[in-house]
């Protein structure tokens, strides 16, 4: 999955070889070039990737059909390039986990064996992480970390947030599971704010499940917003994270 979402990022940003690269994973594939490219996909293409795919953007009765093709149209947050890409990651994921099943199969048994206790221990700590979560939905703001506080007004004030800070605000908004556009929206006054970039950030760290970063960081990049004596929360010797201030205010 980060694989096929790492090919995806590079394709949206490679207007040279994504046309080629397109020709090599899709079996129809066609553009026209307008303003900008407007690429065009076979149906058989579509129907076989899309449905992986969640949206209403991809469903068959939301596109433009004519003779058996499909036109990837442009919208004001997603460019044609930026559905083909989608659309090519699909496939390129099916690549990955072809070749991984291929290798599996030539593997020595002796390998196989070691390799089931570290999934073993994989799956346990999976599971132990994931009984471990709270539902943090409908946290009031009041009850948000200083360091989110600061980083959020910060941005609404046009001031030029440094790359950790606005990634810890996309992450802080992912797990407390705001809706993404009330994220992007965090971005709008910052001064090299561009709608269809932000968009794709914000949906990447959604769609990645990114975390937030442990307070530790967020000191050494000058996103910590306390000094001692500021936050009594803060100041607790176990306050390591930003979402453990939240999860104690949520039990609070």
């Amino acid at each position: 999955q980060a694989e096929a979402e790492r090919a995806q990022g590079l394709l949206e940003i490679d207007e040279k070889n994504l046309p080629l690269i397109a020709q090599t994973y899709i079996t129809n594939i066609d553009w026209e070039h307008e303003e900008k490219i407007i690429y065009k996909i076979g149906l058989s293409d579509f129907i076989e990737l899309s449905p992986k795919i969640t949206g209403s953007r991809w469903r068959l009765a939301n596109q433009e059909i004519n003779n058996g093709w499909i036109t990837l149209n442009e919208e004001q947050n997603y460019s044609s390039k930026m559905k083909l890409s989608r659309l090519l990651r699909e496939r390129i994921k099916q690549e990955i986990v072809n070749d991984a099943n291929e290798i599996s199969t030539k593997m020595p048994d002796e390998i196989k064996q070691k390799l089931e206790g570290v999934i073993s221990t994989m799956s346990a700590e999976i599971n132990r992480v994931s009984s471990e979560k709270i539902d943090l939905s409908g946290i009031n703001r009041d009850d948000w970390p200083p360091c989110m506080k600061k980083a959020v007004l910060e941005l609404s004030k046009g001031v030029n947030v440094n790359h950790y800070g606005r990634l810890f605000v996309a992450s802080m908004a992912q797990t407390m599971n705001l809706p993404k556009e009330e994220c992007v929206n965090f971005f709008k006054n910052a001064p090299d704010f561009n709608q269809e970039t932000t968009t794709y950030q914000v949906n990447n760290i959604y769609d990645t499940g990114y975390k937030p970063a442990f307070c530790s960081k967020l000191k050494i990049n000058a996103c910590c917003a306390v000094s001692p004596g500021d936050d009594s929360l803060c100041d607790q010797e176990w306050m390591n994270h930003p979402l453990k201030y939240l999860k104690t205010k949520q039990k609070s």
